[in-house]
């Protein structure tokens, strides 16, 4: 017995009074009591111990499965990480902004793992520097929300609208702006464009924005017209590694020639130096693409996608 108290006494070296009072025990044996009263305290303090390093052990693994499910698995995280944290997020159909908080997020904890040295074995020449300027970057991007605040507008003539009837999904800007700043968004790069995507889709207001370079786009129109508008407003803000993701992917029972399938298709027709891959599936309606131009070898084969060409996109 007196080998585990001096073990755990050992363990607790900060409380060297407890050798004392071991030592102390040993020499008078008939205070035996004592020594099985002190022992039983001493068992359960490592007992407790133990107890704390398990767990300990189970949250460090519960944070791995948090970052392999929550994060890994997330589409819009692995969009940061493929398009990086160069350039602006653009959003049409914000909605209660939930998924402009999700996406954030998604950036954010792309940028806490660089700067936590993560990724550091992927980072060539001055890693300081590098993880500066991906800083910089983040504090620079935009999320940047186009939505009329009074739900779908009604389909254009011809269009198959499906379930989406007008004024569908309305809600009032105070209704996301509240979201996310509950969800602990940072409000100062957060823009709202109020307005049907027809009337506010122009050169006036990507001048009146400064966009540049869309880093990752998210079109949650629902409609085919509305889709088609928003993709074509930001064709020349895109570069090498962007990243389009479309909400409603499935909708029309996942008919190729309704909704946003056929306004990316009909997209994709009209811009044959783009080309397009498959980035990720999420639940049973969004669909993630990663856009590259095209190399003049593969306008002739259809192949080929090209490198985002970015620090902040780890491999």
């Amino acid at each position: 017995m007196l080998k585990l108290v001096r073990r755990v006494a050992t363990r607790l070296a900060r409380d060297n009074a407890l050798h004392g009072r071991v030592d102390a025990l040993e020499e008078r044996p008939q205070h035996a009591a004592l020594v099985e009263q002190l022992s039983a305290r001493v068992a359960e303090v490592e007992r407790r111990l133990e107890e704390r390093d398990r767990a300990a052990a189970l949250a460090a693994r519960v944070k791995e499965l948090e970052e392999a499910v929550f994060w890994r698995g997330a589409l819009f995280y692995k969009a940061f990480e493929v398009a990086g944290l160069w350039g602006d997020y653009v959003e049409f159909g914000v909605y209660s902004g939930a998924t402009m908080s999700n996406a954030w997020w998604c950036a954010k904890r792309h940028l806490d793992l660089f700067a936590s040295g993560a990724w550091d074995h992927s980072l060539a020449g001055d890693r300081d520097a590098t993880k500066r300027a991906i800083a910089d970057s983040f504090r620079r991007m935009r999320f940047i929300g186009f939505d009329s605040f009074e739900g779908i507008p009604p389909a254009a003539p011809g269009e198959n609208a499906g379930p989406f009837a007008a004024g569908t999904y309305a809600a009032a800007e105070e209704v996301p702006r509240g979201h996310l700043a509950r969800t602990g968004v940072d409000m100062g790069q957060v823009h709202f464009v109020k307005g049907f995507f027809n009337e506010t889709c122009t050169p006036q207001t990507a001048a009146a924005l400064g966009l540049r370079e869309i880093a990752v786009l998210h079109i949650d129109s629902d409609l085919y017209s509305s889709a088609l508008t928003a993709l074509d407003f930001c064709t020349p803000f895109l570069r090498d590694g962007s990243v389009v993701i479309f909400d409603e992917w499935f909708q029309f029972n996942g008919s190729p020639v309704e909704g946003e399938q056929r306004a990316f298709a009909e997209w994709r027709e009209r811009n044959p130096d783009w080309n397009a891959q498959e980035l990720a599936r999420e639940a049973t309606s969004r669909m993630g693409f990663v856009l590259n131009r095209r190399r003049p070898a593969d306008r002739a084969t259809g192949d080929g996608a090209g490198g985002a060409g970015n620090p902040s996109a780890a491999g």
